[in-house]
């Protein structure tokens, strides 16, 4: 189906063959991922595809004192209250010391050779599309194009769906930004499972013992702090 940004300048054609009924969708506790697998289930429960199963990975490291595992199960306990999804598997989490890409990839591998997954859904998505500056919490001015993330950068050849002999990848949201994803908070009607997530890359310190007030308050200066409040009007 083709959803469209509010604004009408952004689209995807979102779909999931019938032939994968072994999803796994990441999510790390953020607002994209987050609204992705309420997608993902919505869905599946419109098309009357009780065949699938929904699985989630998410990684907690060290660094960050494991807050992407407590908001990925707040995110996943309120989706399934609000959708009344049956079908929802396992939540994989885990741990290392740092969050590294190499991680996410050795387990996909693995849940891929072990057949427990045929299909992962990845929540990435472009930098901004238009110039874009920021006013940070301390007065400051950044212009998030010019401070994007390289690893974002996609072609415009780039297929949504890679797929191969014995695994495939769909990243539904790699062509749009921030800005189509607010959207698809307003059009689904779910912002409250928005204020669950944090998007805020601030690192606590890694010597100090676990404070739970610092996942209600972020920084407000780092990149993914300012590209949510450019895309949501708020941190």
């Amino acid at each position: 189906m083709i959803l469209h940004s509010d604004d009408g300048t952004q689209s995807i054609n979102f779909d999931i063959p019938e032939k994968f009924n072994k999803i796994l969708v990441n999510c790390s506790g953020g607002a994209d991922s987050a609204i992705l697998l309420y997608m993902v289930i919505d869905y599946l429960m419109k098309n009357n595809r009780t065949d699938a199963r929904v699985n989630v990975a998410t990684c907690a490291n060290d660094y960050k004192h494991r807050w992407n595992a407590r908001k990925a199960a707040d995110v996943i306990n309120w989706i399934i209250d609000h959708t009344g999804y049956t079908n929802f598997d396992m939540h994989y989490t885990y741990y290392r010391s740092r969050q590294e890409p190499d991680h996410f990839h050795d387990i996909e591998r693995n849940f891929f050779r072990d057949k427990r997954v045929e299909l992962i859904v990845n929540g990435i998505t472009n930098n901004p599309l238009t110039e874009t500056t920021v006013v940070d919490i301390n007065g400051k001015e950044v212009n998030l194009l010019s401070t994007g993330l390289t690893e974002r950068n996609v072609g415009d050849d780039e297929k949504d769906f890679n797929e191969g002999e014995g695994h495939a990848y769909y990243k539904p949201f790699h062509k749009v930004d921030k800005k189509f994803v607010s959207s698809m908070y307003n059009q689904y009607d779910v912002m409250p499972l928005f204020d669950l997530t944090r998007s805020c890359e601030a690192v606590p310190d890694e010597d100090a013992a676990f404070d739970p007030e610092f996942e209600k308050n972020p920084c407000g200066r780092c990149w993914w702090c300012l590209e949510r409040k450019w895309a949501f009007g708020r941190w």
